[in-house]
């Protein structure tokens, strides 16, 4: 039974993978021994003459970042001409075992486009250290950036493990059963219980009205008014009986501005 469930649990695992980089183009060298204690220097590695010319695949796995250098060879039963990729050689990244970036991608100290990679082969358990070197410099540039974010990735992942942790222990301590509680019931208090109304209270017409209506009186005190335009200005000169009209209804116009004006002024000292 205990085997079934194990095999049970790895055909459920799901298996994270990311492509992060793929370079067509890539120089892998035999290092020798450093010379000096200052670190690897690519002007050392015969540079002309590279042990294989391959391409690159950077690729996350769950917690492990690949680095993968495949080489191409004549295929087997094809066509005359046709080749195939083969796995040159692998590089682990485990970030877990350890998070010093420089212990499995080292850079030279005379150039930005040679790395010295540490690789792996489980078969044999057995590691070693290659030289890795790129002909365009921002193929090395896209390479470095691909572990940044791969470094990056891994301890946003940290942190929010660490969070999820820290509150369910804080949860676990301040409830009153032990329990921690889930973020979906902490959600839960907010929600409305059976039975319970919420009850906005929105103004009428007649409050409507009333507030508008008090808004035109404001308006009205200022100090500043402004008159009508004259009706005799608006009504067109057809006969001498409305002309007289209109002399007459802009004298009382301007009499009663007076009048307005006097109340204005009247305003203003009343207020100082």
């Amino acid at each position: 039974m205990a085997d079934k469930n194990s095999k049970g649990n790895e055909e459920a695992r799901v298996v994270l993978e990311q492509n992060l980089l793929r370079v067509r183009e890539c120089f892998v060298y035999t290092i020798p021994p450093m010379k000096s204690s200052g670190g690897h220097r690519a002007e050392d590695w015969n540079l002309a003459n590279p042990l294989a010319t391959c391409s690159l695949d950077m690729i996350r796995q769950d917690s492990t970042l690949l680095i993968n250098i495949l080489s191409s060879r004549p295929k087997n039963d094809g066509p005359k001409g046709a080749t195939e990729n083969f796995l040159f050689a692998q590089s682990k990244i485990k970030y877990d075992d350890n998070p010093n970036m420089q212990h499995w991608v080292e850079n030279v100290v005379d150039s930005s486009r040679y790395f010295v990679v540490r690789i792996s082969d489980e078969k044999r358990k057995r590691e070693a250290h290659i030289g890795l070197g790129f002909r365009e410099r921002n193929d090395a540039t896209d390479f470095k950036m691909g572990l940044m974010e791969y470094v990056k990735m891994m301890k946003r992942e940290k942190m929010a493990e660490e969070m999820i942790k820290t509150h369910d222990s804080e949860d676990a301590e301040g409830s009153p059963e032990g329990v921690a509680s889930s973020p979906l019931a902490a959600l839960s208090k907010l929600t409305l219980k059976e039975g319970e109304k919420i009850h906005v209270s929105l103004p009428t017409n007649h409050e409507r009205h009333r507030s508008g209506s008090k808004k035109k009186n404001i308006i009205g005190k200022g100090g500043l008014l402004l008159k009508k335009p004259p009706t005799g200005a608006l009504a067109s000169p057809s006969s001498n009986d409305s002309g007289a009209n209109n002399q007459d209804v802009e004298k009382n116009e301007n009499n009663s501005g007076d009048d307005g004006d006097e109340d204005e002024w009247g305003d203003f000292e009343s207020s100082g």
